[in-house]
């Protein structure tokens, strides 16, 4: 099978994946106060407006908190979601959180369909209340991106690390974004304890962070309060690009599993 074969082939297959997550959806709200980051053709991901974005330069120095555990494409194609769970950001600040349910947001949801495409597993992510959906691509670390992928050069990513990336047609490495893990499996230990706290919105959870852990000028990445299959919490940023999930109940852990404060 000669390169020109394999090259259409798997551009067909991530092509059609994104069509039929555009056909299904329709024009996305803004002002959400979460959101799942969403991608373009150059891989930019824009998420939903939030309270605000965050800065590449802070964003940048969180890619090198990426945990220890590998992707299990096999597990993940099989519904087994473990190995993907946590946090992934780019260098633009945009996140995608996954926990034991698979893709966490109110605002899209992914289609939990899988498609093998060049050794590389792919699923398509659409909006929940508007147009716009994207090819969610995973890569384990040790495995190079194929050039296929590419319209002008090779793999430009971090092999050792494992990745996410979504596109809506071939990819330009000058612009090529990609996701990394930069937390541990959500949900914390402490997150289902009855504590007689209830937060109720995103403002109130930076709110309270600010009286409970200090003003750091927080923002709301993404966040999850009206998930009832999910452990409700907001995950915050910091002007200093920190980053923490402040539970509905009022537990608030910060990276790598610390915790910062329980009632």
């Amino acid at each position: 099978m000669n390169k020109h074969f394999i090259k259409t082939l798997s551009l067909s297959l991530l092509a059609s994946l994104f069509l039929t997550a555009c056909s299904i959806t329709s024009k996305q709200e803004s002002g959400s106060s979460s959101s799942t980051s969403q991608t373009s053709s150059q891989t930019t991901t824009s998420s939903t407006e939030v309270t605000s974005t965050t800065s590449s330069s802070t964003s940048s120095s969180n890619l090198e908190t990426q945990t220890d555990t590998a992707l299990d494409l096999d597990a993940i194609a099989a519904g087994d979601f473990s190995s993907l769970a946590g946090s992934w950001m780019n260098s633009h600040g945009n996140v995608l959180v996954f926990d034991q349910t698979g893709l966490v947001s109110e605002d899209s949801f992914w289609s939990g369909e899988f498609v093998w495409s060049n050794g590389l597993l792919t699923t398509s992510v659409q909006a929940s209340s508007g147009v716009g959906g994207y090819a969610l691509v995973l890569v384990p670390k040790g495995m190079a991106i194929p050039s296929e992928f590419f319209t002008d050069g090779s793999d430009p990513s971090d092999q050792t690390k494992d990745r996410l990336f979504g596109a809506q047609n071939v990819l330009s490495t000058e612009n090529f974004d990609p996701f990394y893990r930069v937390s541990t499996a959500l949900p914390h230990s402490q997150s289902n304890l009855e504590t007689g706290v209830t937060l109720e919105s995103g403002q109130v959870s930076i709110d309270y962070a600010t009286e409970k852990i200090g003003d750091k000028a927080w923002i709301v990445l993404e966040g999850n309060y009206t998930r009832t299959e999910s452990v409700p919490y907001n995950l915050l940023q910091g002007s200093d690009g920190s980053l923490i999930w402040v539970y509905q109940n009022g537990v608030i852990y910060g990276d790598n599993n610390q915790l910062l404060y329980t009632p």
